[in-house]
C-alpha cells in the first residue's frame, strides 16, 4: 500500500477512537472502572491500548472501503434518478466538451462516455504536467482525508447509541448531568461532520474543476 493511501487510512480512525473517548468521558461507568484500575490493571489496559494501535489501520481500510461504497451508491443513485443527464462518478466529473477534449488529447476520440474513469486517469497520469498532477494529487487526498473522517464520525453517531441502548446504560444511568453530556457529545460529532464534510465537498469540487480547466488550456505541458 502505497504512502498516500496509509494516510487516508490512518487519520479517519483517530476521529472515531475521539469520539469514543469523548463518549466515555460522559459516561458514570467509565468513570468508576478508571477510578477502581489499580496498579496491575495497567498491564491490561496497556494491551488494550496496544490492541487499538494495531486495530487502526485495518479499522482505517474498513471505514474508507464502505466510505467508497457509498459514494459509488449515490452517483449510481443520481444517474437512475436522472437518466437524461451525462454520466458521472465521484472519481471524474467532465463535461461533455471537456471528456470530449480528454478522449482527443488521448488520441481516443472515438470513446464512449462509459471510459470516464478511465480517460480522467490517463489523462491526469499521463499527459498533465508533474506539478499539476501533484496539486490534483493533494486536494484529492484532502477530500478523500475529509470524507472518511465525516464518515467515520458518522459511523460513530450509530454505534455509540446502539451500544447504549443494547447495554441498558442510558436506563442505568440517571441524571441531568449525564444525559447534557451525551447531548454535548452528538453536537460536538455533529458540527465536525458538517466541517468535514464541507472541507471534503470543496476539495472535491476543486479538484474537478482543475482537471476540466486542464482540458480547456490550448498549450500545456505534457509529462516527459
Amino acid at each position: 500500500m502505497d504512502e498516500d493511501r496509509q494516510i487516508r487510512f490512518l487519520i479517519s480512525p483517530f476521529f472515531f477512537y475521539f469520539s469514543l473517548l469523548w463518549w466515555a468521558f460522559a459516561s458514570s461507568q467509565t468513570h468508576n472502572w478508571l477510578s477502581s484500575l489499580k496498579v496491575g490493571d495497567l498491564k491490561d489496559t496497556l494491551a488494550i491500548v496496544a490492541a487499538l494501535g494495531a486495530a487502526t489501520l485495518p479499522l482505517g481500510y474498513s471505514i474508507g472501503t464502505i466510505g467508497i461504497l457509498v459514494l459509488r451508491l449515490c452517483f449510481w443513485v443520481r444517474t437512475k434518478l436522472f437518466p437524461d443527464a451525462e454520466r458521472q462518478i465521484y472519481e471524474a466529473w467532465l463535461s461533455p466538451d471537456a471528456f470530449g477534449r480528454v478522449v482527443t488529447k488521448l488520441g481516443a476520440p472515438l470513446e464512449k462516455r462509459s471510459s470516464l474513469l478511465y480517460a480522467a486517469a490517463s489523462y491526469d497520469h499521463g499527459l498533465l504536467a508533474e506539478g499539476i498532477h501533484k496539486w490534483l494529487m493533494r486536494r484529492w487526498n484532502a477530500f478523500f482525508i475529509a470524507f472518511n473522517s465525516a464518515f467515520s464520525l458518522l459511523i460513530s453517531l450509530a454505534v455509540v447509541p446502539i451500544r447504549a441502548i443494547y447495554t441498558g446504560s442510558l436506563h442505568r444511568t440517571p441524571g441531568y448531568q449525564y444525559y447534557g453530556l451525551l447531548w454535548c457529545w452528538f453536537v460536538t460529532n455533529l458540527l465536525l461532520i458538517v466541517v468535514l464534510s464541507l472541507t471534503a465537498y470543496f476539495a472535491w469540487r476543486e479538484t474537478m474543476g482543475m482537471l476540466e480547466f486542464q482540458t480547456r488550456r490550448k498549450a500545456f505541458s505534457m509529462r516527459q
